[in-house]
């Protein structure tokens, strides 16, 4: 075994989660997770009641300890992972200098005893050779162990019969046993010796490996299921809170009271559901950590344990994959609920004040310039008769856009967001969003009832004049996105690893691999179309918070994304995306994530944008990008506040934030494409 590999083996497999060392007389559970003896030990004997019970710190499951006089000795038969602590005294004997075992004046070890289980040095080599109990002891140099990697394999005993050796496995009991075993507890079990199983043992370890790798998937699909639900969750109750808030936000101190106890009633049922959907999430991921345990143990078992230790594991082994195989979910039972915000009562509750909005009828309105509509962004005008006041059109007035089906069935309203903007003295535009072609039929009511030209029919059948123009140069700039983030992984991984997990060039690599995967499947006629099959890719695509977070920008900046043929409408979607990230994610700029380099380049979009000549546009656009490079620079003297790094000391974080610098990549990315 390469010396690179003993490193990275010990960096995965052999470092304790409680004390976050390499082990020490490593114990396994029985739900086959490994801890240090000491570890364990200070676990039970912090605990204030039950101390004859461990709680495993990985999945919280509970084990009576074997009976003994004290704690510690309890502690000690437990099982001991002779596999990882094979590999430990073969990765010091390959690091270290290992010293003899016998002699007091610790002199260099040559040799190790395969019987005695100790390190021998040249003196006491001679010695162990010629004495007439160890002279057919087998010796191992310590040079043939370092060349072939040979992992000491030391004898295990019977826990009944502590002098001998185990040999035998009970096919009865499916338990590993001694000689003596047979003359008393299983003399008339079926035995047989394991040194004749190894195939038997092998076939049931790869059966375990396929049935878990096989749950593993499974449950990895439902994992983005219930993240999806999450999403939907906190979005639908977004944009119900958006609309609560618009609602009664111009109404003041009158309808305050009635405001706050609508929002307190779809916060408790938000947090109903969300804890609901939190709680099925923390039982998926507990099965997916127990399932990734079980199947890291079942594969070092079966690529470096011996039969007798495949002997010893097969029954918890077997427990854990009968138990793990039989764990389900329902898709059904887990949904995102949405919330329909009534404000019927609002308008009763306005027109018995005597409100000036109540004196609007839907003659005080007239819908006008509602035809030759197209796929994409359009607008209708809205002008108003008489003096109509502003704080009306977002209390009063709903705008419906609905398609009729080709088969003439009943129309089905769509999911179409439509936004109604002031355009001057009493007129107003509302500007929705078309995805496909067909028959829509555009109403506006007021107080429920038909404007003067409502309903209007309109007729999309053709793409807007641009659209392959633009939707190459959308498909292109996420092109070169993939490419450069591909580029990028060490340099991103690198940077992780000073406060983070050392994997976010990975985790985007995976994603720009998936994207390239997928990008004939991604809708590119719309850059709203588009941003959302990015959402889509990157829920699929990209695990960790980084995949959540992205998502949801993703998400909402197509939400926000309006009319993509101005530049100010970039720039606002990608401010409402920022927005959903600090809302969900809970960080803000000056935590040291990747929105201290995302938000400097977004508020210099929208602040220079409105008033930028188009010629004028990618020199604001080369802007942020510097703007994103400087912030991801700052985060070096930032102290984490959100995320993993916010668990390492700030003394050890010397570099940027890899999030950070990788918004700067791929702003960067899109600038340069779209300046070719």
């Amino acid at each position: 075994m390469a010396k690179s590999e003993i490193q990275q083996k010990i960096e995965q497999e052999l470092t304790c989660a409680v004390c976050l060392s390499t082990f020490t007389e490593p114990k396994v559970l029985p739900c086959l997770h490994t801890f240090c003896q000491l570890c364990i030990e200070s676990l039970v004997l912090s605990k204030t009641h039950d101390k004859n019970v461990v709680d495993c710190p990985t999945c919280r499951e509970q084990y009576v300890l074997p009976e003994a006089p004290d704690t510690r000795s309890s502690v000690a038969k437990i099982r001991t992972n002779f596999t990882l602590k094979s590999l430990i005294e073969l990765l010091e004997s390959n690091t270290n200098v290992v010293r003899c075992g016998n002699l007091v004046d610790d002199k260099p070890a040559v040799c190790r005893c395969m019987d005695c289980h100790v390190y021998l040095c040249q003196d006491c080599m001679g010695v162990h050779a010629k004495q007439k109990a160890t002279r057919t002891h087998t010796l191992a140099s310590l040079d043939e162990m370092k060349e072939e990697g040979k992992l000491v394999r030391p004898i295990q005993y019977c826990p009944e019969h502590e002098s001998e050796e185990i040999v035998l496995y009970c096919m009865t009991c499916r338990k590993a046993i001694c000689r003596d075993c047979t003359l008393i507890t299983h003399s008339k079990h079926d035995y047989k010796f394991i040194k004749n199983m190894g195939d038997y043992f092998e076939t049931r370890l790869k059966k375990a490996v396929s049935v878990l790798n096989e749950k593993e998937k499974e449950f990895n699909g439902y994992s983005s299921h219930v993240k999806s639900v999450e999403a939907e969750l906190d979005a639908h109750y977004q944009i119900s809170r958006d609309l609560i808030e618009s609602t009664f936000g111009t109404y003041a101190k009158r309808i305050e009271a009635c405001k706050r106890q609508l929002l307190e009633e779809l916060a408790q049922q938000h947090h109903t559901e969300c804890k609901a959907a939190s709680a099925e999430r923390d039982r998926m991921e507990l099965i997916l950590t127990k399932l990734s345990t079980n199947l890291v143990f079942c594969k070092r078992l079966l690529q470096s344990g011996d039969d007798v230790e495949r002997a010893t594991m097969d029954t918890s082994v077997s427990e854990n994959v009968n138990s793990l195989g039989g764990e389900t979910w329902d898709t059904e039972k887990l949904k995102a609920t949405s919330w329909a915000v009534e404000t019927g009562d609002v308008d009763a509750f306005l027109r018995a004040h005597k409100v000036v909005a109540t004196n609007l009828l839907a003659t005080s309105f007239t819908l006008e310039d509602c035809n030759g509509a197209h796929v994409g962004p359009n607008q209708v005008k809205l002008r108003g008769v008489g003096d109509v006041p502003d704080a009306a059109i977002g209390t009063l007035l709903a705008v419906q856009v609905t398609q009729t089906p080709s088969d003439k069935k009943e129309a089905v309203k769509s999911s179409i967001p439509v936004k109604i903007i002031k355009a001057g003295d009493n007129c107003w535009k509302c500007t929705y969003f078309l995805e496909r072609r067909g028959q829509y039929t555009v109403r506006v009511l007021c107080n429920g009832v038909d404007v003067c030209g409502s309903p209007a029919q309109c007729n999309a059948q053709k793409l807007m004049a641009g659209t392959r123009v633009r939707r190459l140069k959308m498909k292109q700039c996420v092109e070169e996105v993939c490419g450069t983030l591909l580029s990028h992984e060490e340099e991103l991984n690198e940077l992780d690893r000073g406060g983070g997990d050392g994997d976010c060039g990975t985790t985007f690599k995976q994603w720009a691999l998936g994207m390239q995967q997928q990008s004939s499947c991604v809708n590119w006629d719309t850059p709203q179309k588009a941003l959302l099959g990015l959402a889509r890719c990157t829920e699929q695509h990209m695990g960790g918070t980084s995949g959540a977070l992205y998502t949801v920008f993703f998400t909402a900046a197509a939400r926000a994304l309006l009319n993509p043929e101005v530049p100010v409408s970039w720039a606002q979607s990608l401010k409402e995306g920022t927005e959903a990230v600090m809302v969900y994610g809970g960080a803000k700029p000056g935590c040291r994530t990747m929105l201290d380099a995302l938000c400097p380049a977004v508020e210099l979009l929208i602040t220079q944008l409105p008033n930028c000549p188009d010629h004028k546009t990618m020199n604001i656009l080369e802007l942020a990008v510097k703007a994103a490079q400087t912030g991801a620079e700052a985060t070096v003297k930032l102290k984490a506040k959100a995320g993993r790094a916010s668990y390492v000391p700030s003394h050890q974080i010397t570099q940027k934030d890899a999030g950070a610098h990788a918004v700067s990549l791929w702003l960067k990315a899109i600038h340069d494409t779209l300046v070719r």
